[in-house]
């Protein structure tokens, strides 16, 4: 009798564990693919996410490189403008330089190749030297002036 007993709980735990089945499985499928659809999208958001940060840090590398290729640019074009400057600048020393040579020359030949007045000479080249700090003291400013606006 025992086995007809344990039979009859046997049939009847057959019986729940179908009824579990039928009714347990296809929620647990949906519950299942749900949480596996959640799983895909989530994980989807998380690479786009990535590939957006690589993209963005790729970008901003791509725009530093560019900033300092211009920036490296920039200092090209400011070193050919001062050694422009500077040749002027020497230039304009040769020339005034010719141009003090010849009135040494022009004065020497007016006095009729003799020995100039050391006193006129000397207050003439005087005369000559403040004109010409004054022209280096006035481009030094014209230089300091338009370099000011800009820096």
């Amino acid at each position: 009798m025992d086995c007809c007993n344990t039979l009859q709980y046997l049939e009847g735990a057959a019986y729940i564990a179908i009824v579990l089945a039928v009714l347990g499985v296809p929620q647990m499928l949906t519950y299942y693919f749900e949480r596996r659809d959640r799983r895909r999208e989530r994980d989807d958001d998380h690479a786009m996410a990535e590939r957006q940060r690589v993209s963005d840090r790729a970008e901003a590398e791509r725009q530093r490189v560019a900033d300092q290729a211009e920036a490296e640019r920039q200092r090209a074009a400011d070193r050919a403008e001062a050694e422009r400057v500077r040749r002027e600048e020497r230039a304009a020393a040769e020339r005034r330089h010719l141009e003090m040579m010849t009135a040494l020359v022009a004065l020497t030949d007016r006095n009729g190749h003799t020995t100039p007045d050391p006193s006129a000479l000397i207050a003439q080249m005087q005369q000559r030297i403040a004109d010409l700090e004054s022209y280096v003291q006035e481009q030094q400013q014209q230089r300091s002036g338009s370099a000011a606006p800009g820096a």
